[in-house]
Formats: structure tokens, C-alpha cells, sequence
């Protein structure tokens, strides 16, 4: 994985295909490799096992992957406050990431803990996972969801010239067109969807989101802009 989970979608063509391909999660931090597997052992959805010599467990509290090894740094350069944040006195690291293992010990990623969303019936919902089968539907180039007054609201940036030219239509009709078919988008991705993580609203966003400098939507700023509009 290069900074993002592969696909599911795209896993589960690659595998049917007998495509080879390899598997390999962790951080600078874990130099790097925390769980992976080779071309002949993979399982779509699952990383695979952890790496020879390195202890993962799951932290029952929050499910956060936590990890031990010698590969695991000593800590921050100069910086003992952000070390004590991630790094537990007996060596036990704080990845930030969600997940669990599998009957057969493979490891699955849910997500990053500070990107989930807890409902107000006690449901935590990853939307990163909601965001990547909006972003696979045609003429999506990004989406965003976020929580709003308890519900679910999904952020969808249409690629309107795209759009027009498929319908053959002007952009100002597709403009007017795209107002019910991101409804469309939010049915067909709800019906695949458990009933706490459906989206109850979809909203056109007509500019790029502001990204960080890893080119990462900034949620967080999304979200405060929005109640400091309303």
C-alpha cells in the first residue's frame, strides 16, 4: 500500500485475474512493515498476517492496532511530549488505525481512529470506506462525508463537463441535472450500506476541498466551516 488501502474493488478484480501482487502495511515509525503477505497468500480485504518478529495486538477499549518490535523507533527527534503520545512506557505503539484480525490471523484495516465518526446510537462508522464507493460512480472526482446534526451528509464533487457530455447537454443543464443525480449516487451506495451507516443527505460541493500537504482531505476544517456557516 502506498499511503491508502487498495481498492477493494480493484483487489477482488486483481485476484479473480491471478494477478500477482503483494500486500505490506505499517509507518516510517515501524520501519516499516507491520502486516503483509506475498502474491500466493492473499485474501481480498485482508493485509495477511503480522511480520515475523513483530507483535500486533488489537486494543479492546478502541480497536487500534498496536504494535512491539525491535523495528519500532525509540521515539520523536527532541520531541519526549509527542513520544509519550504513541509510545507506551513497556514499548507498545499507537498506530491510529482501526481493525481486527481474522479466524485466520489476518489483519484488516477499518480505518484511522481520529477520521471515525461515532454516532449518537453508539455506532462507529469509518467514512473513508462510505467515500471510496462514492468515488468509484461515474462522474465523481471526490467526496466527503461527515457527520451534521446526527446524521450522515456526503459531500460530492461532480465532474460537470463529463456529466454534460455523457447526457449531451450543456453544462448549465448538467449543472441542474446533477442535483438529482447525486440523490441517485446516495441510494445506490445506501442500499449497500448497514442502516447506521447510510447518508441521509447529499449535497453538491462545487470546489476542490482544501487538502493538507499529503493531499488529504482536511475534514476536520470541512466540518468547522460548515457549523461556523450556519
Amino acid at each position: 500500500m502506498g499511503g491508502a488501502p487498495l481498492d477493494l474493488e480493484v483487489e477482488t478484480f486483481l485476484h479473480k485475474a491471478r494477478f500477482p501482487y503483494a500486500l505490506g502495511y505499517g509507518m516510517t515509525e515501524t520501519s516499516p512493515m507491520i502486516a503483509g503477505c506475498g502474491p500466493s497468500y492473499q485474501s481480498p480485504g485482508s493485509l495477511g498476517p503480522a511480520v515475523k518478529g513483530v507483535e500486533v495486538k488489537i486494543e479492546p477499549r478502541t480497536n487500534e492496532i498496536i504494535v512491539r518490535s525491535p523495528s519500532v523507533m525509540k521515539g520523536y527527534y527532541k520531541n519526549p511530549e509527542l513520544t509519550a503520545q504513541v509510545l507506551s512506557e513497556d514499548g507498545w505503539m499507537s498506530t491510529g488505525d482501526t481493525g481486527y484480525f481474522t479466524k485466520d490471523n489476518r489483519l484488516v484495516l477499518n480505518g484511522r481512529i481520529k477520521e471515525m465518526i461515532l454516532t449518537s446510537s453508539g455506532e462507529n462508522i469509518f467514512p473513508e470506506a462510505i467515500e471510496s464507493m462514492l468515488n468509484r460512480m461515474d462522474f465523481v472526482e471526490e467526496s466527503l462525508i461527515i457527520p451534521e446534526d446526527g446524521n450522515l451528509v456526503a459531500l460530492i464533487k461532480l465532474n460537470i463537463e463529463e456529466l454534460a457530455s455523457s447526457l449531451k447537454i450543456t453544462a448549465t443543464e448538467a449543472k441542474e441535472r446533477a442535483l438529482s443525480y447525486i440523490q441517485e449516487l446516495r441510494e445506490a451506495v445506501n442500499k449497500k450500506l448497514p442502516s447506521t451507516s447510510r447518508i441521509s443527505k447529499a449535497e453538491i460541493q462545487e470546489t476542490p476541498f482544501e487538502r493538507t500537504p499529503t493531499a488529504k482531505i482536511k475534514r476536520a476544517a470541512v466540518i468547522n466551516n460548515r457549523r461556523k456557516a450556519r
